[in-house]
């Protein structure tokens, strides 16, 4: 009140209230004292509350000389003893001044012939006007704030302001933030502390060097780091932002709880870096079809097996495969992926030396819930060496039965107990019995009473 009316307290404190506010000189127009002094006795004869219209109560100016054109909305309420007894008016007064001037300031425009000053009434009609404009503005405002909260609160993400340079000080921050950092909002909103202050270490250098290319490349930021919550724990989250347009430069962010997502992809990077591993260090070339039989990928150590190895996925492995094999390769492939039944072939192809190796293919394949094939995983291994053993020993074998057949007398060779368990053709011609017969141990039967002893 002493604000308002521009006076000291002792110099309002037992004065009358007309002395302290005086009339201004006559005719000004100046109708609010008498107005004033007649509602102040209706309050004290009635005991009733009192609303006046917009009233015009000059003042004395700030140099004491001269008077200021002023308006002001009163309301003068009785105040009762316990006894029921009026004790006092309580008087509450808002300044309308500046409403009242833009009032006519706005009836001017709309009618520049109308004789200005307005009455009181149609002060109080514009002012009501005016204020029920306002209160609905507010409502409306009220209820785009809300909507606009919830909003921000019901997105799977925090939303905050920063300043536009590390540490990245908060301005606002929703209460999003409690449920991604587990820090509420008032941790960094007005405290000074900056939500670089939770990037985990290992990070923040990474994420201001981004920030700072994204910006001179006039990109939107991204930065995808750790953060280290108020339980300690470390969690995963992508942060998104664009710098505020005028004089003030800020970040308008918005900062998404990945963690799941992002433990998943790490998971997977190393679960395929330990199989790529596990598979570089496998001699074999393993290899997936599709379900018509096109190879679709190939191992680095299957690669090897052939000298143009793009050329060989899909359908192209074929042309490499000897001409003496390619049917038989070709049917048995076809085979399987007819009948879904496990493929297994020994065939011969060219490798990157140029020559014809001897391989070995064998494949599975996975069915999904209906039962129908949808990929074949292969595993080829280079075969050479033993079919060159199992050739030098089909060789050997053929030598040895031949020098055994050209012996006159009866080769034959026994386990530890004696029994019989190779017996040459010569046995034949020499006791007339055949070598299976031999070995089932009628041996024994053929020798002599007085020599078996």
């Amino acid at each position: 009140y002493l604000e308002t009316t521009g006076r000291r307290l002792e110099d309002l404190l037992g004065q009358g209230l007309f002395d302290v506010f005086p009339e201004s000189p006559a005719g000004s127009g100046n109708d609010g004292p008498g107005l004033l002094r007649a509602s102040l006795e209706k309050v004290r004869s009635r005991g009733v509350t009192d609303h006046l219209p917009v009233l015009r109560y000059d003042s004395r100016n700030a140099s004491g000389v001269g008077w200021d054109e002023r308006y002001w909305t009163p309301i003068n309420s009785p105040v009762f003893d316990a006894s029921g007894q009026l004790s006092c008016i309580l008087h509450r007064v808002e300044e309308a001044t500046e409403f009242v001037r833009n009032a006519k300031a706005g009836l001017a425009q709309r009618e520049p012939n109308r004789t200005l000053p307005l009455t009181p009434q149609e002060v109080e009609t514009t002012l009501l006007v005016h204020s029920q404009e306002l209160h609905r503005a507010n409502q409306q405002l009220a209820v785009s704030e809300q909507r606009f909260r919830s909003l921000i609160e019901n997105m799977p993400a925090m939303v905050f302001r920063c300043e536009a340079s590390p540490p990245w000080r908060v301005i606002y921050a929703s209460d999003g933030i409690e449920r991604l950092s587990g820090y509420p909002a008032s941790h960094f909103v007005g405290s000074g502390i900056a939500w670089e202050s939770i990037i985990h270490p290992e990070d923040a250098s990474r994420v201001r060097a981004e920030v700072a290319a994204q910006l001179a490349a006039g990109l939107p930021l991204h930065s995808e780091y750790r953060i280290l919550r108020r339980d300690g724990s470390v969690h995963w989250v992508e942060g998104r932002a664009r710098p505020t347009a005028g004089e003030q430069a800020w970040f308008d962010a918005t900062v998404f709880d990945i963690d799941e997502r992002k433990r998943t992809e790490l998971a997977l990077a190393e679960s395929q870096e330990h199989l790529r591993y596990t598979l570089q260090s496998v001699s074999s070339g393993v290899w997936t079809a599709l379900p018509d039989g096109h190879i679709d990928f190939v191992s680095d150590a299957g690669r090897s097996f052939g000298s143009a190895s793009k050329q060989r996925e899909g359908q192209g492995w074929l042309d490499y495969v000897h001409p003496e094999d390619l049917e038989r390769v070709r049917a048995r492939w076809q085979q399987s992926l007819d009948s879904g039944e496990s493929y297994e072939c020994s065939f011969r192809q060219v490798a990157l030396d140029g020559q014809y190796h001897w391989l070995q293919a064998r494949a599975i394949c996975r069915r999904d819930a209906a039962g129908n094939i949808v990929r074949w995983y292969g595993i080829t291994t280079d075969v050479g060496d033993l079919v060159r053993m199992q050739e030098q020993l089909r060789e050997s074998e053929e030598l040895a039965s031949a020098t055994i057949q050209s012996v006159p007398g009866i080769v034959w060779r026994a386990r530890a107990d004696g029994a019989l368990n190779f017996v040459s053709d010569a046995c034949t011609a020499v006791l007339g019995y055949t070598a299976q017969e031999m070995v089932e141990g009628r041996w024994h039967s053929l020798i002599h009473p007085e020599d078996l002893a």
